[in-house]
């Protein structure tokens, strides 16, 4: 299911709604109606309102709110999911950002996150998270650790720099798409340079020509990914602006079977549009051949 709301912020109604998708989601877990649920979360004022206190001792659910300023350190999403979750998004806004989109379309938010979420929320991430925190395997003395014990990790030495392979040529007369390939060129061009008895302002010249075409590629590689960002972006925002995506605005609650049954609608809709369409097209085809056997008839003097 999917919700929103008008501020933006979640609400104690919102909070009623969620704590009953979550009984009806883990009842089947339940081996009686007698076993209790355990449900861990944070003393967000929607947490703790009396209707959901209510709800949540009425139906057997057992809520546990962590300490204040405690969540980075024991709550599991906090702990391991949050963070590469927020690098992830970070990463796909700031691609949008440099294509030179200055406002970004809540539905266009809505699809990075949905990129973000696949990378980020995986199964070893969900997992890291309850042992880094110490709840499952319960480790009571991880926490502590971490508050009294502030060790600065140690640094990683540098891998060994690798010696790079020359290449004295290219192997088209077109230019390469790699820049690793042309660094490479470039930098046995300018060996072979240095070794050959040249004035030096022609190999300064060489050299600033190498450094030139280096920048140039780069340029031209960033500029190539934000025209593809933004035909993307225009691209999908013409495909919003009429059909089927429509049918769900200014919906607040949807179910999974709305969804459906708007969508099917909608789809009928759409082919309906296209048989007249089309047969709109057939006559007007009709109409410009029989306008030109008149003309040709009244050429020819019949």
């Amino acid at each position: 299911m999917f919700s929103c709301n008008e501020s933006g912020w979640t609400s104690n109604y919102h909070g009623i709604e969620w704590i009953e998708h979550f009984k009806a989601r883990t009842r089947n877990n339940l081996q009686s109606p007698d076993e209790y649920r355990l449900l861990i979360c944070d003393g967000h004022d929607s947490h703790i309102s009396a209707d959901m206190i209510a709800f949540c001792i009425q139906k057997r659910i057992d809520v546990l709110l962590l300490p204040p300023h405690s969540s980075h350190l024991l709550q599991p999403l906090d702990v391991a999911v949050f963070a590469p979750l927020k690098r992830a998004i970070s990463l796909q806004i700031s691609r949008l950002l440099r294509s030179g989109i200055t406002r970004i379309q809540k539905v266009e938010w809505l699809e990075r996150y949905i990129e973000s979420h696949e990378q980020a929320i995986t199964r070893t991430n969900i997992l890291a998270g309850w042992r880094g925190a110490g709840l499952f395997p319960e480790n009571m003395h991880r926490v502590l650790r971490q508050i009294s014990d502030k060790q600065i990790a140690p640094m990683t030495p540098l891998p060994s720099s690798t010696a790079i392979s020359s290449t004295p040529y290219f192997p088209t007369s077109s230019p390469p798409d790699n820049p690793a390939i042309l660094q490479s060129t470039n930098r046995a061009f300018l060996a072979e340079i240095s070794q050959k008895n040249i004035d030096t302002p022609i190999k300064t010249q060489v050299r600033r020509l190498t450094n030139m075409t280096e920048r140039l590629q780069a340029d031209v590689t960033i500029l190539k990914e934000e025209v593809k960002e933004i035909k993307a972006v225009h691209g999908k925002r013409k495909e919003r602006q009429s059909g089927k995506r429509l049918a769900l605005k200014n919906r607040p609650l949807v179910t999974s079977e709305d969804v459906a049954k708007v969508l099917k609608e909608s789809e009928k809709g759409t082919k309906a549009k296209k048989k007249a369409a089309t047969k709109n097209c057939r006559n007007h085809r009709k109409k410009d051949i029989s306008s030109d056997e008149d003309v040709t008839s009244t050429i020819c003097g019949i």
